[in-house]
């Protein structure tokens, strides 16, 4: 079987998706999606593991970045 690895930069989210329930009542509003990754996680088909914001490749393609980090996450 092969295991999607799933990087995330909230540690609030991989204790959320850990527990598999919302952790305050600012998230009670969370729709199915999230119970279906952490069904995935659960049998293992999805591992969820923590990365520094800063080395978060996809913000490129996500976000406005410029100057030091953009010619970082380029290379």
């Amino acid at each position: 079987m092969n295991r999607v690895l799933l990087l995330q930069d909230n540690q609030s989210t991989i204790k959320m998706i850990q527990s598999g329930r919302s952790n305050s009542k600012k998230s009670r509003h969370i729709d199915i999606r999230f119970y279906f990754v952490c069904d995935c996680v659960k049998n293992g088909e999805v591992i969820v593991k923590h990365m520094n914001t800063k080395e978060m490749i996809a913000d490129l393609l996500t976000k406005p970045i410029q100057g030091a980090k953009f010619i970082h996450l380029r290379s």
